[in-house]
């Protein structure tokens, strides 16, 4: 019940009438403590009735309350400490109600864990991931081209945004080829940094016995494996093109497969699966926040700017982008980057019409400095 309510005070929101969505944060925030007390009693019985009012668990007014703030396009991980933040990675999970939260906790502290502490690939980024994953589902009306596929999909999503990054060095695939690292012997140079990733959280997941424990089906548990590999694998920016061209040929047919001229193929689940936590791996270009925009776009040119370093230390090749990096060199970094990925975010919008304002904030920040 709590969650269709939140359902559908943010349908105001997607239809642009803020001020019922910001009315009921406010009045959410202050009924939340009431409400807890009337809970803990159980029920309330009318002293003039025979009715009696039975209570929601506080556990679902607190996520609830909780989902008003995390279910937002301008939610700020920046603002959170470590516990909030995983407290509200929870949310995701809990919303589309899973049966394993148990093991999702103990996945969410085993993946602060492993990420390292350096400026832009940190658990604040996978936190980011996926909080926009989520959004993109509910707010960008994702979820609603899923059907009778939907919940192995969900997972395959989420799951994938939690452990796409998992125990990131902060250099590219570019270095570990280059220094022919362990992991680009083990892989053979291809999305080394990705399949690290994976094999370190399905490794983790499978400890856990997390898939069966989610109420799924043998197919359904081979499926979301086989899902998880591909979308972490088409985060590596190498695959961008790629991923881009089937986006844009689903996005070209959109109008037809909603008018039922055309059908919606599992190929084209898996092309939309892919592009939803990709877009959200890129969501620091389409953030409504200008400063929260510049904060990741002045740490990813941190990063940059140590790998160069290390680059120039062992003898290797630099790459051009990636030193010297001034505020005006950083800058056109920025917005080459952003008009790069610009297309990218128009088809996505042809899907998921919701998300159009992400085009006018990389309109609007592309020529963003970075101090």
């Amino acid at each position: 019940m709590i969650k269709k309510v939140i359902m559908i005070v943010n349908g105001y929101r997607r239809r642009g009438w803020s001020f019922v969505y910001n009315l009921v944060v406010c009045v959410g925030s202050f009924l939340s403590p009431v409400l807890s007390f009337v809970t803990a009693k159980n029920s309330c019985h009318l002293s003039d009735s025979s009715t009696t009012f039975q209570a929601y668990p506080v556990e679902d007014i607190r996520l609830g309350n909780s989902l008003l703030i995390y279910q937002s396009w301008s939610y700020n991980v920046f603002d959170r400490d470590s516990d909030e933040l995983k407290r509200e990675m929870l949310l995701p999970f809990e919303y589309y109600e899973c049966s394993a939260l148990d093991e999702i906790r103990t996945l969410v502290d085993f993946v602060e864990m492993k990420m390292r502490k350096i400026p832009f690939h940190n658990f604040e980024h996978i936190c980011s991931v996926l909080h926009f994953t989520f959004v993109l589902l509910t707010l960008g009306g994702g979820e609603e081209v899923f059907d009778e596929s939907f919940r192995k999909v969900i997972y395959s999503i989420l799951l994938s945004a939690l452990l796409h990054d998992l125990e990131h060095p902060g250099n590219n695939n570019d270095y570990e080829v280059k220094t022919k690292s362990e992991i680009a012997t083990r892989y053979n140079n291809e999305s080394v940094l990705e399949n690290h990733s994976l094999r370190m959280g399905m490794e983790k997941v499978i400890e856990l016995d997390l898939l069966p424990k989610l109420g799924l089906a043998p197919d359904e548990i081979i499926y979301v494996q086989n899902e998880i590999q591909n979308t972490i694998l088409y985060t590596d920016m190498s695959r961008h093109v790629e991923l881009s061209n089937r986006l844009r040929e689903l996005s070209n047919r959109w109008d037809r497969i909603k008018l039922h001229e055309e059908q919606l193929t599992d190929y084209d689940i898996q092309t939309f699966t892919y592009a939803i936590v990709h877009a959200a791996d890129l969501n620091n270009v389409v953030q409504e926040d200008k400063e929260v925009a510049y904060k990741w776009a002045r740490r990813i040119v941190a990063e940059f700017e140590n790998q160069s370093r290390l680059e120039h230390e062992k003898g290797l090749q630099v790459r051009p982008f990636m030193s010297n990096l001034d505020s005006e060199s950083a800058r056109k970094v920025q917005t080459d980057f952003t008009s790069y990925v610009s297309p990218y975010f128009e088809d996505l919008a042809k899907i998921l019409p919701n998300t159009k304002h992400f085009n006018d904030i990389i309109e609007e920040t592309s020529g963003g400095k970075i101090d």
